[in-house]
């Protein structure tokens, strides 16, 4: 009872303390992930110390055994660096460590293929001829947790969120460098834990330590080392350049610290359209016969036609981290990431490259946190960010009708994505910890704001869909649909959220915890009767059945509800009132 105790960082020097309740329990939530070595020296009692390895949402159980003064022993730590298993966390996760992310080789370096490491996790649109999924600024693929649909995720970074509530996908980019873990919690989320049903992404970046540190490097490939592609049956020209520098370390030793990473991508390839060369001749004769206004689709020399395609990209990252006293602690971080890609959307396939689209996108964000310890049995966390977000997507064909054959050919104005989105997001956070006894209380408050401005003009310049190629070739009027679009093609729409929980953390026995919480989720949209019953009730248990708590059984329930995607209900909003013309 009443024993000081003490957690001190390997890299940054930093020790947290706290002192031991009447049964000799005591909590440090809220520590920066890293190596530590745990302290105590109760009174009476010979010193002991243990060496932990803590990871991104890690939970551990600790006991720091010490022997009775005067006797003649020493606790020391040796050995590697203890690994305990969470027992008391009723929740399923795989957590990433910093090793598997600078080690383990990653074609392209997208820090959320990390992932696809978890059990449980994987790629949802492998086949698509698209560099991004649906309307996202991020490279890569959409990401399914045990079966469920990839729009049903929620990416946290530094206990922010990290989503696109317009696409429901990742909404920024970092590179590798600027992650330190990486967390999927796959099943029996708890109560801090809202706004999607799926799974969540939880990381943590980098930050400095004691140690001036720095890494260049630079990663090439190109098509020496690549395999035929099966539909062209040549091997398509390919040049991809990353490249970066990060450095970190202390700006006042034990106190500040600093570090900061680029990195740039620059990738040039080729993109196949499968539209054989006799149709396209086909249908450009037709089109010279009627005198259209609009693009004629390319010719191949073989059985495959090759347009360019580039993704290039820049990210930069600074983080800072500064200890005002033993129990105050602030964070600032900065990110911008800048995207230019070249048909990256809409050709490929059957779809013509006059069918295609570019992707710019610009993205700042600024977050802040601090941590402070109320008191040996209370914290509170606050946290705050600000995002602004502008994408631009425009058509490779502006002033044409889009034009689809059945089976045989797209090509025209690309019209089924948004060209632009613009996006100013706020958020703030604030979570308290309270020990009590063999309880541990944590609540919070998290309020988003969104707003959001779509442009999509659809159909604008008319849509016409033929059943078959002998239909196009034969009459004008052989269409078996028409669509127009009218009106002002953009939509803005505020977007709040919010989120109240309480979760409890009770020690029950020795080798059973029992985390029981409730949680309340409300987002606001003007146009959308939103329902607001919202109550989640989570449950879960940790029981480690044997004495030498080498085996832990987990369970858990609960109720989860998804957020409406942004691009989905602006979809609906600029169709209202349209109409389709058969005839």
């Amino acid at each position: 009872a009443q024993a000081p105790v003490a957690a001190r960082s390997i890299a940054t020097n930093q020790n947290y303390t706290t002192t031991t309740d009447e049964r000799g329990r005591f909590r440090l939530p809220f520590l920066p992930i890293g190596e530590y070595v745990f302290t105590a020296q109760p009174r009476g009692f010979q010193a002991t110390s243990l060496r932990v390895q803590l990871g991104v949402g890690s939970a551990l159980d600790l006991a720091l055994q010490a022997t009775l003064a005067g006797q003649n022993v020493t606790v020391e730590v040796v050995g590697g660096t203890a690994l305990p298993l969470e027992a008391n966390r009723s929740q399923i996760s795989e957590t990433v460590h910093q090793a598997e992310v600078t080690e383990l080789p990653y074609n392209g370096r997208n820090y959320l293929d990390l992932a696809l490491l978890a059990p449980g996790v994987s790629p949802t649109n492998t086949n698509s001829t698209q560099t991004f999924a649906e309307t996202s600024p991020v490279i890569g693929q959409g990401y399914s947790i045990n079966s469920q649909r990839n729009f049903s995720n929620s990416f946290v970074v530094d206990g922010l969120s990290a989503n696109d509530d317009a696409a429901g996908l990742a909404g920024n980019s970092y590179g590798m460098d600027a992650v330190r873990e990486f967390q999927v919690v796959t099943s029996g989320g708890q109560a801090e834990f809202g706004r999607a049903m799926g799974g969540y992404f939880n990381i943590v970046t980098r930050s400095g330590t004691n140690d001036l540190h720095g890494t260049a490097y630079g990663f090439l490939r190109n098509q020496r080392l690549n395999a035929q592609n099966p539909l062209s049956r040549t091997t398509l020209p390919l040049t991809q350049g990353q490249y970066g520098v990060s450095l970190g370390g202390p700006l006042r030793r034990d106190r500040s610290f600093l570090f900061g990473n680029y990195e740039g991508r620059r990738l040039n390839t080729n993109g196949i359209v499968t539209i054989s060369p006799t149709n396209a001749t086909a249908i450009n004769n037709r089109l010279n016969a009627l005198g259209f206004t609009g693009p004629r689709l390319s010719v191949g020399t073989g059985a495959t036609t090759l347009y360019p395609t580039t993704v290039h990209s820049d990210n930069l990252f600074v983080r800072g981290d500064h200890r005002f006293s033993d129990k105050d602690q602030l964070t600032l971080r900065y990110s911008y990431y800048r995207l230019n890609s070249v048909n990256a959307r809409g050709a490929g396939a059957l779809a013509d490259v006059s069918y295609g689209t570019a992707v710019r996108d610009t993205n700042h964000t600024i977050a802040a946190s601090n941590i402070a310890t109320l008191s040996p049995r209370t914290f509170n966390e606050t946290r705050g960010q600000f995002t602004y977000d502008s994408l631009d997507a425009p058509s490779n064909t502006q002033n044409s009708p889009a034009i689809t054959i059945s089976g045989v050919a797209s090509f025209g104005r690309f019209s089924s994505s948004p060209t632009a989105r613009l996006n100013y997001l706020y958020e703030v956070v604030d979570n308290l910890v309270m020990q009590r006894g063999a309880h541990t209380v944590k609540t919070g408050v998290d309020f988003l704001f969104n707003r959001d401005t779509i442009t999509f003009p659809m159909s604008i310049a008319g849509n016409y869909s033929f059943p078959s190629l002998t239909s196009f070739l034969s009459s004008t009027t052989g269409y078996s649909s028409y669509a127009q679009n009218f009106g002002t093609p953009y939509i803005t729409q505020n977007n709040p959220n919010v989120g109240f929980y309480v979760q409890d953390e009770w020690r029950a026995l020795p080798s059973l915890t029992i985390n029981a919480g409730l949680r309340y989720d409300l987002q606001f949209l003007k146009t959308v009767n939103t329902d607001t019953n919202n109550l989640s009730p989570r449950i879960g248990f940790a029981w480690s059945p044997f004495a030498d708590r080498r085996t832990v059984v987990r369970g858990s329930y609960g109720l989860f509800y998804d957020r409406v995607p942004l691009r989905a209900l602006a979809n609906a909003l600029l169709s209202a009132n349209n109409t389709q013309d058969p005839t």
